[in-house]
Formats: C-alpha cells, structure tokens, sequence
C-alpha cells in the first residue's frame, strides 16, 4: 500500500504507483488467486463478501481482490453500492480481513471510480458527456472537483489499510476518465476544430543539468522528457499532425503549436520554477499540469495511471502496443528537436512570454 496515502490528493498521485512492496503470496497448487467481483454491487450484500472470501482462502487461495468499493458516494457503481469512505465501513470490512488472514492468505480491496458509466445521479466525470449505456448525465468535475476525487481515493487507501487489507488496486473506471473524451471527440461534427491548451510545469533542481537529462543529446530535452506522453495521449484523441511549429526551446522550457486532425494545441512545457503560476506557488506546488479544451480545463492523472496499467494488462496477454504505434510521439518530439524556434510569433502559448532564464551553469562576464 501506498506510504503516501494518508497525504492527500496530491501526495497519493506522487507515490502510488512508485513506493509499492511487491511480495510473493504462498497458494496451495492450482488456487492461486480469487477475484471477489460482484460482491460489492449493495452495502446490503456485504454478509456475503465476508462469507466467500474467507470460504476461498480455506481452499487454499493465497490472494484475494475484492470487487470495486468506491472511494465517494460520487463514484458508486450504483445507488447505495459498497464505499470505503466513512471509520463505520472500516469496523464492517476488519471481519472480512480477519477471516481471510485466519486462513494464512492475503486480501486486497479494489478502489473503484466508476465515472461516467456510475449508474446513480451523482456521477461526475470529465464533461457533461453522458455514456450510451447510461441514463444519467454526468457532473463535469472542476479542476478543485478532480482534486477531491483523488483526495477520495487517498482517504480509501488509508481506510483500507486500518481495516486490515495487504493493498489495494486503484480503479479509475477502467480509463474511461480519458477515452470517455476520446469518444466525445470522435462523435463531433466532422469538420470541428478544437481549440487546445496544454501546460506541463514540473520543476527540477540544477542536478537535472548534470545529469544525463540535461544533454540533449542523451535525453532528447525537454519534449522527450516530459512532454512525450501528452503528445502520444493528443495525438491517440485528436489525430495526426498536420503542422507543428516551435516558438520557443531552450535550457528549461519548450513551446509551440501543433495541429492534428481535430484541434489546434498551444503547448508550453517547463522545468523552471518561475514559470509556474503565481497562485501555484502561493500553495507551495512544485507541479502544474494542465490541459483546457474549449475553455474546459481537463485533467489527465488518474487516467493515465489506469492506462499505463490496462496497458501492461495487454501485454501479458500477448496483445501489447507494436513500434509503429509509438511513432507519432516520437515524430513529433523529434521534429521539436530539429527545428529552429520562429520565435513569439502568431499564435503561441500565453507562457510563452515569460521572462526568459539565463542556463545556471553559465559563465558571466
């Protein structure tokens, strides 16, 4: 389980994925693993979750995942479905980890966001746009409102642990927080351009210029480094490029213009401090991540997370991503590399403006 769970939204999407103990689970011969799905669907049918997992690890499982208890009342499956989000849910669930480990096993509890296919009122998700199989519409989440759902998933983790559970498995509606856009997108009219704004401002302390990172050469800079995976992510939702432009590359940042199929995206990418926004630093954030789409500000985090481990899910079984499907994002990163900057001109990203950084190894006269 996260170390970091207990922090807050942002401290769990910094460590949940990087400070995990993988360990090896005993099982008896030809039982090695039970997945509790569907025993969560009603609080009411919790009496049979406490039944069948322990009835499995008698039967000699070594691990246990639970079907999906959500972290809010806005992410339920579905009215009145199991949660993990109040002290009383903990009291409920130490019966079933108790059972479980009586039997010499491990149990872990799946976290699950259901986002737009939540078949309850309260659903939130990234736009108003509504799932075919779905009667209700969702809540678009503000940028604060995406911050507590993480908050949520934090809160659930550190529930999960003093309720007894060896971890959890973070569910973030099985991606459909971004291909719920990728779908809205592909159902526009044919001729709609979207008009894009991508910020990634994660800072870096002079040791990034002594290191393999700070050489170009190495590296690729700074589009390799920290841009590549919005580039892949754009160009999979809004198709190929068809101009890309650079107004702006240097030590520390990076900027230009991309236009794909179905949007034109002013990007900005940054490794300095001093470009974050003001209120931003107010806080003390180090980070500041966003994309605003049609004057909609999205955020990618927890889909990415889920993606990253669908993907690996696919790889396992043999249907894993070929070469040629990493190519656009290696295109373009390349052609950011290997172009001239245009300078400030036309249409660039507003932070492109900001003051300009003199590199922190440089000599001065």
């Amino acid at each position: 389980m996260p170390e970091g769970a207990a922090r807050g939204g942002r401290a769990l999407s910094r460590t949940c994925l990087d400070r995990w103990t993988w360990v090896s689970f005993p099982a008896q011969p030809g039982a090695d693993g039970f997945d509790a799905h569907g025993t969560e669907d009603r609080e009411r049918d919790f009496p049979h979750l406490t039944t069948i997992s322990p009835r499995r690890a008698a039967g000699g499982v070594g691990l246990v995942v639970t079907g999906g208890s959500a972290p809010n009342i806005e992410g339920w499956l579905k009215r009145f479905a199991g949660r993990m989000s109040q002290p009383w849910h903990v009291r409920r669930h130490r019966q079933v980890t108790a059972a479980v480990h009586a039997h010499d096993a491990k149990i872990c509890l799946q976290l699950l966001h259901a986002g737009r296919y939540a078949y309850q009122p309260l659903s939130v998700a990234p736009s108003r746009l509504k799932a075919p199989i779905n009667p209700f519409t969702p809540r678009a989440l503000s940028a604060r409102g995406v911050e507590r759902q993480i908050a949520a998933y934090a809160t659930a983790a550190k529930r999960a642990r003093d309720a007894g559970y060896d971890g959890v498995e973070l569910m973030g509606s099985e991606g459909y927080l971004i291909i719920a856009l990728r779908e809205k997108i592909k159902n526009s009219p044919a001729d709609k351009i979207y008009d894009i704004d991508l910020t990634y401002i994660t800072s870096r302390g002079n040791w990034y210029y002594t290191s393999w990172k700070g050489d170009i050469s190495k590296s690729g800079g700074i589009a390799t480094n920290i841009g590549i995976h919005f580039f892949d992510m754009l160009t999979w939702i809004f198709g190929d490029v068809k101009e890309n432009v650079v107004h702006l590359h240097t030590h520390d940042r990076a900027s230009g213009v991309l236009r794909l199929g179905k949007a034109n995206v002013r990007w900005f990418l940054s490794i300095n401090r001093d470009t974050l926004p003001e209120e931003i630093r107010e806080k003390g954030q180090t980070t500041y991540r966003s994309i605003t789409i049609e004057g909609e500000e999205m955020e990618f985090s927890e889909g990415f997370t889920d993606l990253h481990t669908r993907s690996y899910e696919e790889i396992l079984k043999g249907n894993g991503f070929q070469i040629g499907e990493a190519r656009k994002s290696i295109e373009i990163v390349y052609n950011i590399r290997q172009q001239v900057p245009v300078g400030l001109q036309g249409d660039f990203h507003p932070f492109a403006s900001k003051p300009l950084s003199v590199h922190p190894f440089s000599r001065l006269d």
